[in-house]
């Protein structure tokens, strides 16, 4: 990281343009003994944060993304609220277009990162995330008596949990064909069908880090995949 920010540095002097050092972050990720060093740009030391939003999406120091769910979840609600307040026509058509336009695209950007795996510990962000295409669909002309399931099949929806599936076994697709230049961070088999778990259950492993690489794409599809 040293050796970055002195490229960094003679970047600046090539162009003559300066980073202000004020909105530079350091954020230390706690779980792999990470001896927090102090790291300089213009001899400045940056500041270490717990949390920073980058492109989008807000990456902490513990690698959870509690907090990028619940911005998601609350950014599609306040659009429903401006649609309610904007809209008056709420036949099927109309909505479904305003919906896929304006309402889960805050719901999946950057979903394949922060996906939550469905294991003790997620159900309620998987369920706050759903809530959202519950609300929605309830508002539509004919559809606020209908169980949800049963508003799912007349507008030709699905879940956005089946969504977030289908997009993992897309995106290890483009990987398995090496169409996106990640394959190789998936771990094929020798007949190149199937997908290796990487993590190795041991006991000197702290149950927090299985957790948390349980729930890369790298695993989270696996049984999906194969």
């Amino acid at each position: 990281i040293r050796h970055d920010l002195e490229h960094l540095e003679k970047w600046e002097e090539i162009w003559l343009l300066k980073f202000n050092t004020s909105k530079c972050k350091v954020v230390h990720i706690k779980h792999n003994r990470n001896p927090m060093n102090e790291y300089k740009l213009n001899d400045n030391i940056l500041e270490k944060s717990e949390q920073e939003k980058d492109l989008g999406i807000i990456i902490s120091d513990t690698l959870l993304w509690n907090d990028q769910i619940k911005q998601c979840v609350a950014k599609s609600n306040q659009m429903i609220c401006w649609i309610l307040r904007n809209y008056t026509l709420r036949e099927k058509s109309v909505m479904i277009r305003v919906y896929k336009a304006l309402i889960r695209p805050h719901l999946e950007y950057g979903v394949q990162l922060w996906n939550p795996s469905p294991e003790h510990g997620n159900w309620s962000l998987i369920l706050s995330l759903e809530s959202v295409q519950r609300r929605f669909t309830r508002m539509i002309d004919g559809m606020g008596q209908l169980p949800y399931s049963e508003r799912l099949r007349c507008l030709q929806l699905t879940t956005l949990a089946e969504r977030r599936y289908r997009g993992d076994l897309i995106e290890t697709f483009k990987a398995f064909k090496d169409i996106n230049g990640l394959n190789h961070i998936f771990n094929f088999s020798k007949n190149r069908h199937n997908l290796i778990s990487s993590l190795k259950i041991k006991n000197s492993i702290p149950k927090s880090i299985q957790r948390l690489h349980r729930g890369f794409i790298t695993e989270r599809v696996r049984e999906l995949w194969n």
